[in-house]
């Protein structure tokens, strides 16, 4: 009898885990084959190629044909780039209210390899799906280029003073060939008209004018320079200032440097003129001495009284 119920309830447990099993089983099957039925729309938008100093980013849209919850996983993937630090986001798509979003990822920069990347949205629950879009990241160079004023149209004689009348000629130089160059004028009114260069002109007021040029060339990163040069009235008279007023008289800060015919340069003592002091010297002592010997020996020689 005990062996019976023992049997009774092995047999009822086998068939409730069968039971749960194919359960399971079927609704693993019902969700499956609903998400297939009803399998997102997911739509990436991203540029062609981002250059330096751009951010890398896209936008998304993902629509469904019926209510879902579910997860997902929006990210960058590129060759020889560190992988972002992957977000997982919940939301919850209707037809009547898709679900879009932008993701951002780093910033291209001069040390930015030019490589290939993708654009990924990837769906984890409750089932996977996966969309992704390629895009490609260049490292530009940079433009060198100057502007200039110049005072002849050969740009021989380069210039930022002009007199009001003078013509003014403007124009560029880079070592880049084929260049889009856009450029500027603004006058001392602030008034701006567009150039090209190489331009001349006569301008008619006077102050300071400002000229930017705006070079840009695919592969490169745009480039923006300026010069400023100003119009005077007349060039300034200078007046020079003499500290010789050669009226005759050393006075002053003359001296026989800066004024000449005032001021006579002392001339030094002649080596010869050294020499013949010396010589008189050594023979006015000399006979002095001669002098005193004659005296002291005729003292000396005068005889005594007794």
């Amino acid at each position: 009898m005990d062996t019976m119920k023992q049997y009774i309830k092995i047999t009822l447990v086998s068939v409730l885990s069968l039971c749960f099993l194919f359960s399971d089983f079927n609704n693993q099957h019902l969700l499956k084959a609903n998400a297939q039925d009803n399998s997102f729309s997911i739509s990436i938008d991203v540029a062609d190629i981002f250059y330096a100093g751009e951010q890398i980013e896209f936008s998304y849209t993902i629509a469904s044909t019926s209510q879902v919850d579910f997860k997902y996983i929006a990210g960058v993937k590129c060759e020889n780039s560190p992988e972002a630090l992957l977000e997982i986001q919940e939301a919850s798509v209707s037809p009547e209210a898709p679900v879009s979003g932008t993701y951002q990822y780093l910033q291209v920069d001069d040390l930015t390899d030019t490589t290939t990347c993708e654009a990924i949205v990837d769906i984890i629950e409750p089932f996977t799906q996966t969309e992704s879009k390629p895009f490609n990241v260049m490292s530009k160079s940079e433009i060198v280029v100057e502007v200039f004023s110049c005072k002849d149209q050969d740009c021989a004689t380069k210039a930022t003073t002009f007199v009001k009348g003078e013509k003014v000629y403007l124009s560029y130089s880079s070592e880049i060939a084929d260049l889009s160059v856009t450029t500027t004028l603004t006058d001392p009114d602030d008034k701006t008209s567009d150039i090209s260069l190489p331009y001349e002109f006569t301008p008619s007021l006077v102050g300071s004018y400002t000229v930017k040029l705006t070079a840009t060339k695919e592969g490169y990163a745009d480039k923006s320079v300026e010069t400023l040069f100003g119009v005077i009235e007349e060039h300034p008279a200078i007046k020079s200032e003499s500290i010789c007023n050669s009226n005759g008289s050393c006075d002053g800060d003359e001296d026989s440097k800066n004024c000449p015919q005032d001021c006579q340069k002392e001339e030094a003592p002649s080596k010869n003129n050294n020499n013949l002091y010396l010589i008189l010297g050594i023979c006015g002592s000399t006979i002095i001495l001669a002098v005193v010997i004659y005296f002291l020996n005729k003292k000396n020689g005068k005889p005594r009284k007794n």
